[in-house]
C-alpha cells in the first residue's frame, strides 16, 4: 500500500485519537506530520507490519510521548492504557458495552467526566472550560476517576496485556460481579 493512500485512510482516525492527547490544534497537526514522517521511513526501509491499524495508533501513541517530551511538558500518555484500536468494530462496541456497567457503580460525576473524556473523546481543556474549573483540577479529576473505573474492573476482570501495555486478553473473576 502507499503512504499517501495509507495516510488518507488513517489521518482522521488518528486525528480523532489525538484531539484527547493534545492541547491545540497545532500540536496535533505537529504529531500528525511526526507520525507520517514515521510511517513513510517504515515503509521506504521495506519492514513488514503485521497489524497495520495498531501499529499507525502506537506510532502515534509514541509520537505524543516523545512531544511531550521534547518540548519538557508533562507526559498526558504515562498514567493511561493506550487501547489499540484495531479497527474491530464490533469488539469496540462490546468494550463500550461492558464499560457501562462498571459506569453506572462511580459517582455520576466521575462517570460523566469519563463517559466525556475516555468515550466521547473530548478535549480536556474544553471540558474544563465548559464546567467553570480549571485544566488542572479536571486532569485530576480525570485520574481519580479513572482509578475508580480501573478497581471496578479489578474486582471482577482479569486482564492480559503485552509488553507495551497493550490489552490483549480480558475475562469475568467470578459470575457473581453485580456490575457483569
Amino acid at each position: 500500500m502507499k503512504t499517501e493512500q495509507l495516510w488518507s485512510e488513517y489521518r482522521s482516525k488518528l486525528k480523532t485519537y489525538l484531539i484527547g492527547k493534545l492541547e491545540s490544534e497545532a500540536d496535533i497537526e505537529d504529531v500528525l506530520q511526526d507520525a507520517l514522517a514515521r510511517t513513510f521511513a517504515q515503509l521506504k526501509a521495506g519492514n513488514e507490519i503485521d497489524n497495520l491499524n495498531a501499529w499507525l495508533y502506537r506510532v502515534a501513541a509514541n509520537a505524543v510521548n516523545d512531544f511531550y517530551r521534547k518540548s519538557g511538558r508533562t507526559q498526558l500518555l504515562d498514567d493511561e492504557v493506550v487501547i489499540e484500536q484495531a479497527g474491530n468494530a464490533s469488539e469496540i462496541d462490546s468494550l463500550s458495552q461492558c464499560i457501562e456497567p462498571f459506569l453506572s457503580q462511580l459517582s455520576q460525576e466521575q462517570a460523566e467526566l469519563l463517559r466525556a473524556v475516555d468515550l466521547d473523546i473530548r478535549k480536556q481543556s474544553d471540558l474544563a472550560q465548559e464546567l467553570g474549573i480549571s485544566y488542572s483540577t479536571l486532569k485530576s479529576r480525570v485520574q481519580v476517576a479513572r482509578k475508580a473505573l480501573r478497581a471496578q474492573f479489578d474486582r471482577c476482570c482479569t486482564f492480559e496485556l503485552d509488553d507495551q501495555g497493550n490489552l490483549v486478553n480480558r475475562g469475568k473473576k467470578s459470575q457473581g460481579c453485580a456490575p457483569c
